[in-house]
């Protein structure tokens, strides 16, 4: 796969993301305009969201790219999450071209 290449997944609950993990995007809860999602790494753990210090849940926002560090051995994901019908969502995302520098990853 050349890493222009996006692929797309669409559903709810874990989406798998081949062989780069799986995703879970979700709402925050009944009333509240907040989307979040949780993606976990294909060798365990979590990934860590791009200008944050940890793993875990993130919020993001509809149609806007972020990305997924994989840690020093990867790998790194472009991604974006689209609203769908029936609460499901549609996600599409590649790997990063770029380098993640000097980011700190547990992997935990």
């Amino acid at each position: 796969m050349a890493k222009d290449d996006w692929q797309k997944v669409e559903g709810q609950g874990w989406l798998s993301l081949g062989q780069f993990g799986q995703i879970n995007p979700r709402d925050w809860g009944p009333g509240v305009d907040k989307h979040i999602f949780t993606a976990e790494h294909p060798d365990g753990g979590y990934y860590i969201m791009r200008g944050k210090e940890a793993s875990g849940t993130y919020e993001f926002e509809f149609d806007s790219p972020f990305v997924l560090l994989g840690g020093a051995k990867g790998p790194n994901l472009e991604m974006v999450i689209t609203p769908l019908v029936r609460g499901q969502y549609g996600v599409r995302f590649r790997e990063w071209q770029e380098s993640p520098g000097n980011s700190a990853w547990s992997g935990e």
